[in-house]
């Protein structure tokens, strides 16, 4: 095999491999992402029926979040306000999961 025809099919092969990588990483990114989606939407439902059954209110809340970040310090987002957004989330899209 000649040194261009080499030369060629590496770049070629290359390429597809970064293409391959490229498309990995964006479907990764993706479904990361409707992950947290659901996880977001699913402690305002729970937080959301516990207002319901047992009128959890602004001190509730504040206190979960506490506790949220303390035990799970490697976990992002649980900001009491974070929190409240998860909450609108869940009542803007009762429906979401079903």
């Amino acid at each position: 095999m000649t040194e261009n025809k080499l030369d060629a099919s590496y770049v070629k092969t290359l390429s597809e491999i970064k293409k391959i990588v490229q498309v990995a990483r964006i479907n990764a990114a993706v479904s990361v992402n409707k992950k947290m989606l659901i996880l977001y939407w699913k402690i305002g439902e729970i937080v959301m029926n516990k207002q319901k059954k047992e009128g959890w209110g602004t001190q509730i809340t504040r206190r979960l979040s506490d506790d949220l970040r303390r035990d799970l310090s490697d976990a992002k987002g649980m900001s009491y306000t974070n929190i409240r957004y998860m909450l609108r989330f869940a009542k803007e899209h009762p429906d979401l999961l079903v």
